[in-house]
Order: C-alpha cells, then structure tokens, then sequence
C-alpha cells in the first residue's frame, strides 16, 4: 500500500513538473512571438517615420508653410520621441522667420529651447532666436541671447556669428 502512494506520489509529482514546464513553454513562446511583432512594428514605424520626415523636407523645400505647421503637429504627435523633432523645430522657426512671421518663429524655437536642450540644434536655436529679436527691434533681448551664445558656447560657429551680431548692435 505504501508503495502504491509513494509511486502515486511521484506520478503527481511528475505531471505537476511537466506542466509547470508546457506552462513555462508557452509562456517564452508568446513572449518571442510579441517581442517579433513588436520588432515588425518598431521597423514599420520607423520606416513611416523617416518617409514622413522626407515629406516635411519637401514642404519647407516648397516653402508651404500651412503645410508643414499641419505635417508637424501630426508628426510631433505620432512620433513623440523622434529624433527628428528638434530639427523639424528649428526648419519651423526658420520658415516663420523667412516668412516674417516672428512671434510663431519665436514659438518654435522656444520649443526647441524647452523641449531639447541637449540637442545640437539648441545652440542654433538660441543664436536664431537672438537674430528674430533684433528683427523685432527687441535690441537688449538680442543682445541677451548672443551673450547667452558666446558665453555658454564659446568655440561655435554661432557664438563667432554673435560677436559679429553684438557688434552691429553697437553701431
């Protein structure tokens, strides 16, 4: 009788242990098959993502400016985290500025100021920024951003660019 309940026992033991490993099996073959997708995912959004940012190119290329205002606002929000996005900005800024629009140019490149500041396009954003308010005839606020300019990034083009700026000024 007791050799009946202890192979009864290892019986148990041993569907118990088999299943634990099907489960365990499963378990790491649905965590592969969502990890493939997700990966098919990533690359189909990344390859949208790079064909969208073609798109904005051609749009501040063409100089339609409602145009890229909408293609942006529908970019930031489909793809919070691009790379993209500071450079998109700044095209942005520039497209006002060219435009004459100096308050929305302000706006952009204050996002970029805002939202990116360990960006390489933040140190050109500040220079422009200071170039919009010289245009607005804020001459101390240019003043203000080319100093910011020279002082934080002394060795950029842009810092040379703003010495030749404050000294215009100065005139």
């Amino acid at each position: 009788m007791q050799l009946v309940i202890i192979l009864l026992a290892i019986f148990l033991q041993a569907c118990s242990s088999n299943r634990q490993t099907v489960h365990f099996q499963e378990q790491k073959m649905t965590k592969e098959i969502h990890s493939t997708v997700e990966e098919k995912q990533h690359v189909v959004n990344k390859q949208q993502m790079e064909n969208d940012y073609s798109l904005l190119l051609a749009k501040y290329e063409a100089n339609d400016q409602v145009g890229f205002d909408l293609k942006l606002k529908s970019f930031v929000q489909l793809y919070p985290n691009s790379p993209f996005e500071d450079n998109l900005l700044y095209l942005q800024g520039m497209m006002h500025f060219y435009n004459q629009h100096y308050g929305n140019a302000l706006s952009s490149l204050n996002q970029i100021l805002k939202k990116h500041p360990y960006s390489k396009k933040y140190v050109a954003a500040l220079y422009a920024k200071g170039v919009v308010m010289k245009r607005m005839n804020l001459v101390e606020e240019s003043k203000n951003m080319f100093r910011q300019v020279q002082l934080r990034f002394p060795n950029s083009p842009e810092a040379a660019r703003a010495e030749g700026e404050m000294k215009l000024l100065r005139e």
